[in-house]
C-alpha cells in the first residue's frame, strides 16, 4: 500500500512537472515572439522610409499594405493568441499520431532536422490553416510566415506530452478486451522489478538533499551566454518600442482625425483659383508630378518630387496630403492649419 501511494506521488510530480515546463516554454516562446515581432516593426519603418520602401509601395501596393496591417496589431495579444493555439493544435495532431504508433516509428529518436521538416512544416501549414479561417487573413502565405515561428517552438512539447500520456491505440485494444499484452517477462521478473524500483526510489530521496546553490551555479554555467544574449535582445527591444512610440514613427496618419477642407475641391478638373505653381514650387518645394490609380485597393496615388503618396501621408516638414485628385492636391500644414492646392505640373 506504501508502495502504491508513493507511485501516485511520483506520477502527480510528473505531472506537474510536465505543466510547469510547458507553462514556461509558452511564455518563453511568446516573449521572444513579441521582441521578434517589434524587431521587425523596426526594421519596416526603415525600410518605408528609404527610396526602395517608397519604390516597394508603388510596384506592390496589396503587399506592402498586408504587411503594414500586420506590423501595426497589438503584437502582445497576437503572440499570446498563436502561441496558445499553436500549442493546443500541435498537441491534438499528437495525442492522434501517439495513438496510431507514428511517433513511435517515425518521431521519436529523430534528429531535431527531421522533426522540424517532417512534423514541424506540415504543423505550421495546419495551424495557417486555422489561423487564416479564425483571424481572417488575406492569403495563407501571410498565415503561414506569421505562424512559423511559435508552431515551431511548441510543437516538440506537444509531441512529448502527447507521448508520455496518450495510450497507443494496441494498448486501448488489450485494455478493452481484459487481456495482457506479452512481455515475455516471468512473474519472478516482475517482482525483481519491483523491488529494483523500490531501491531507486530510496535512493532518488536521498540524492533529493542536493544544495540549491550548486544547481544554480550550474544552470549559470551552462546557459550564461543565452541569458546574456537574451537580456541584450530585452533592452534592444525596450530602446525600439519606446522609438516606436515617438510622434511620426509611423509615417502614416488616420484620415479620420484630420479636420474638414477649408478649401472645396471642384467638381471638374480645371485648374484651382489658389496660389500659383511657381509659389508652391519654389517656395514649399512640392512638385505635383503625376496622378495614378490602384485599382485593387480603389485609391488614388500622387506622384511628388518623385515619390508615392497616399492620402494622409506626412510630407517634408509639417504638411499632410490631404486629398488627391487627377488635377491637383490638397496640402495641409499641421502647424497653422492652413491648406493650399498644387495644380498638376506640366
Amino acid at each position: 500500500m506504501k508502495f502504491k501511494d508513493t507511485k501516485t506521488l511520483e506520477y502527480l510530480r510528473k505531472i506537474f512537472d510536465s505543466f510547469t515546463e510547458t507553462a514556461l516554454l509558452i511564455v518563453f516562446s511568446t516573449v521572444a515572439y513579441i521582441l521578434i515581432l517589434y524587431f521587425f516593426k523596426y526594421l519596416w519603418f526603415l525600410f518605408i522610409s528609404a527610396p526602395v520602401g517608397q519604390a516597394y509601395a508603388e510596384y506592390f501596393s496589396y503587399s506592402y499594405r498586408i504587411s503594414n496591417d500586420v506590423l501595426n496589431t497589438n503584437f502582445i495579444n497576437l503572440a499570446i493568441k498563436l502561441t496558445v493555439s499553436s500549442f493546443i493544435i500541435c498537441l491534438i495532431i499528437g495525442s492522434i499520431c501517439q495513438l496510431f504508433l507514428i511517433i513511435r516509428y517515425f518521431y521519436s529518436n529523430r534528429g531535431l532536422f527531421v522533426k522540424i521538416v517532417f512534423f514541424g512544416l506540415p504543423l505550421a501549414y495546419m495551424v495557417a490553416a486555422f489561423m487564416r479561417y479564425v483571424y481572417h487573413f488575406d492569403d495563407m502565405d501571410t498565415a503561414f510566415m506569421i505562424v512559423l515561428f511559435p508552431t515551431l517552438c511548441v510543437f516538440t512539447e506537444g509531441f512529448t506530452i502527447a507521448e508520455k500520456y496518450v495510450p497507443e491505440l494496441v494498448d486501448i485494444i488489450f485494455i478493452l478486451s481484459g487481456q495482457q499484452r506479452k512481455t515475455g517477462r516471468k512473474p519472478q521478473e516482475e517482482e525483481i522489478r519491483c523491488r529494483a524500483d523500490e531501491l531507486i526510489q530510496k535512493e532518488d530521496t536521498k540524492k533529493r538533499g542536493i544544495d540549491w546553490q550548486t544547481k544554480l551555479q550550474d544552470i549559470w554555467d551552462l546557459y550564461a551566454v543565452y541569458i546574456i544574449i537574451i537580456l541584450i535582445i530585452f533592452v534592444a527591444d525596450i530602446i525600439m518600442f519606446t522609438i516606436s512610440k515617438t510622434p511620426n514613427f509611423n509615417k502614416r496618419e488616420e484620415s479620420a482625425l484630420l479636420e474638414p477642407p477649408k478649401v472645396e475641391a471642384p467638381v471638374t478638373s480645371p485648374k484651382p483659383k489658389v496660389s500659383p505653381t511657381s509659389h508652391i514650387k519654389f517656395t514649399y518645394n512640392f512638385t505635383y508630378n503625376g496622378y495614378s490609380y490602384d485599382e485593387r485597393d480603389n485609391i488614388g496615388l500622387a506622384i511628388i518630387n518623385g515619390k508615392i503618396y497616399h492620402e494622409g501621408d506626412v510630407l517634408l516638414g509639417n504638411h499632410v496630403l490631404k486629398r488627391i485628385d487627377p488635377s491637383y492636391i490638397i496640402i495641409r500644414n499641421k502647424a497653422n492649419k492652413s491648406e493650399f492646392v498644387v495644380p498638376l505640373y506640366k
